[in-house]
């Protein structure tokens, strides 16, 4: 799977004088997560983002930001993303998102993702919130679930991570029809 992303990424130029760094192979010793290479003076240069939403990390990985947060649990789940919006799961939260149900219609949700930044997983709740009515946690790229609802009423997706430190952006898609005969 590929995402498009747009980042809004400010850049400093920063300059070190002094003794070249081997921190990365670099023959020269300069180091920078975007570009790295000698300044005309002689000098190393490099450029370092400046994240004007989010962060960085100690590694200069940008930490990426969970614009729905506050939904972390049964009691504070959030509407269901558009089907074209990029959500993020951020240091191994679990998002909840309200799905409606009808008894006796199915449920199936689509969770688009790239396993190589997180091993993300899904189910489906019931209305308690507690009882699991589907899973899908495999250990590939996207998941995949399709569950019988057996109420009417507010069912809850859960989408999460067993992974220590799972940082990953991902699409969910639910819809409720009729199943099939």
């Amino acid at each position: 799977m590929k995402l498009d992303l747009v980042l809004d990424l400010d850049l400093d130029l920063a300059r070190s004088r002094g003794p070249p760094r081997t921190t990365n192979g670099d023959e020269r010793g300069c180091s920078s997560p975007l570009l790295r290479g000698p300044a005309p003076d002689q000098a190393c240069a490099a450029l370092r983002p400046r994240c004007s939403r989010g962060a960085l990390d100690d590694d200069d990985r940008l930490l990426l930001v969970d614009a729905r947060e506050r939904n972390n649990s049964v009691a504070t789940r959030g509407l269901l993303p558009a089907v074209d919006e990029v959500v993020s799961i951020c240091e191994s939260d679990e998002d909840f998102y309200v799905l409606p149900g009808t008894a006796g219609k199915k449920a199936t949700v689509d969770l688009t993702f790239a396993h190589g930044d997180a091993d993300l997983d899904v189910q489906v709740l019931g209305l308690d919130g507690v009882q699991i009515l589907a899973t899908a946690d495999s250990s590939s790229d996207n998941e995949h679930l399709e569950a019988l609802l057996p109420l009417d009423g507010d069912d809850t997706v859960r989408v999460f991570s067993l992974s220590p430190g799972a940082r990953a952006r991902y699409f969910v898609r639910a819809v409720v029809e009729s199943p099939q005969p």
